[in-house]
């Protein structure tokens, strides 16, 4: 694992105004950043917000509040509250992925990734042997098969209110 040298530079802010920091790695002259992604879950019933450091492979922050009927609002919320941990933190968020019943209605999401996916790769990041997830949400339910790689192979949901 390369040492981290030098004093982070900072680098141009992205869309949603947050500035990034980079490091030199001693051994090439190729700078790295900071692959922090931001997930927002709108739920029916709950709005969760992570933040997610890539290299460290870890949530480094979390957060969840009622969604409410504005869910723009409520995320715009946390996403604030967010953005005030990263900057304390020297960090920078690069992207920002939306999921969940209200994923729609986040402008300010860089993509929409439906839950079947993201229920997928969350469980196989924490339980990489895991077969099958069941999730019993505030909307609907769902019951997921995964493949050797964790990759979705087929799923079932209900269409009524759980």
């Amino acid at each position: 694992m390369p040492k981290w040298v030098g004093v982070p530079e900072k680098v141009p802010s992205n869309k949603r105004g947050f500035r990034g920091v980079c490091f030199i790695l001693s051994y090439t002259i190729k700078k790295e950043y900071f692959m922090i992604t931001c997930g927002i879950d709108i739920g029916s019933r709950t709005t969760k917000l992570i933040l997610f450091d890539a290299a460290k492979r870890k949530i480094i922050y979390k957060d969840i509040t009622d969604s409410k009927l504005d869910k723009d609002k409520v995320a715009r919320g946390l996403f604030r509250q967010a953005g005030a941990f990263v900057r304390h933190h020297g960090l920078g968020i690069n992207q920002v992925i939306a999921t969940g019943y209200g994923s729609h209605l986040i402008k300010f999401a860089d993509k929409s990734v439906t839950e079947i996916t993201c229920h997928a790769k969350g469980v196989t990041h924490l339980i990489p042997t895991a077969k099958t997830i069941l999730e019993i949400g505030g909307q609907d339910s769902k019951l997921i098969n995964l493949g050797e790689r964790g990759q979705v192979i087929d799923f079932a949901m209900n269409d009524r209110c759980a």
